[in-house]
């Protein structure tokens, strides 16, 4: 994990404000849950790549995994921008930002539906594409996923395949676009591409850069007492 298990994010010190220690929990959740479901996801699209179907529910499981990062990466943008007092034009939150624009859209999927099947020809809950390298061989695979029915696409469906590097990866998922639909006002709907690995790239260096920022601002306190964290109860019974 990215924030380890004696990070001031995971612990904070009992010297900072409570505001603090609550938007410290928040942002370890957030990148946790982004990670995790990013490790599930690489998992999902390689058992994909192994035995390809649409019949299951693959498809639900994959675009699930897509969206909670999408959405848990948007939180984290708010935190870091909110807190941290960061620019707006600040060029390593364009990623972030552009989840975030995904993000927004998808909560008002339901009051657009009419609009946007009669606009574009992207599914409403985006398509994604990757590139997989086949361990121990030079040769790899390329993917693109739709998820849903076709509705109005009379010459092409919408989405991208990726173009694959030259040379031969070191990971077997490559990279992974996620591109869905987004509204600007009542007749623009532009499509908006994000590149899920460099979102957590991206993540995982801002992360760096605070734990760095933090560790020098503390360091004048010494050895501090820290918060305890993910506290839980269990209660054994016996029925009769």
């Amino acid at each position: 994990m990215t924030i380890d298990d004696n990070s001031h994010f995971r612990f904070p010190p009992k010297k900072l404000k409570p505001e603090q220690v609550i938007v410290f929990n928040a942002i370890t959740y957030s990148v946790d849950i982004c990670e995790i479901t990013f490790d599930r996801l690489k998992s999902e699209l390689i058992k994909f790549s192994e035995n390809p179907s649409s019949k299951n529910e693959n498809y639900p499981k994959i675009f699930a995994d897509v969206w909670t990062i999408i959405s848990n990466a948007t939180i984290f943008l708010n935190l870091i921008v909110r807190h941290f007092d960061l620019e707006e034009n600040e060029e390593h939150l364009s990623e972030l930002k552009k989840a975030k624009k995904l993000r927004n859209s998808f909560q008002h999927i339901d009051e657009r539906i009419s609009e946007v099947l009669t606009l574009n020809d992207l599914p409403m809950y985006g398509s994604l594409s990757w590139t997989r390298n086949i361990p121990e061989t030079n040769k790899f695979q390329q993917f693109m996923l739709y998820s849903g029915v076709f509705t109005n696409h009379k010459v092409n469906v919408g989405g991208q395949m990726i173009t694959p590097k030259i040379e031969i990866g070191i990971e077997q998922i490559e990279e992974i676009i996620f591109e869905s639909v987004t509204k600007k006002n009542k007749t623009e709907y532009p499509q908006v591409t994000v590149s899920i690995k460099k979102l957590i790239l991206d993540i995982q260096n801002w992360i760096a850069h605070f734990e760095k920022q933090i560790s020098e601002q503390l360091e004048q306190y010494g050895k501090m007492e820290r918060h305890n964290t993910n506290l839980f109860f269990q209660i054994n019974g016996h029925r009769k």
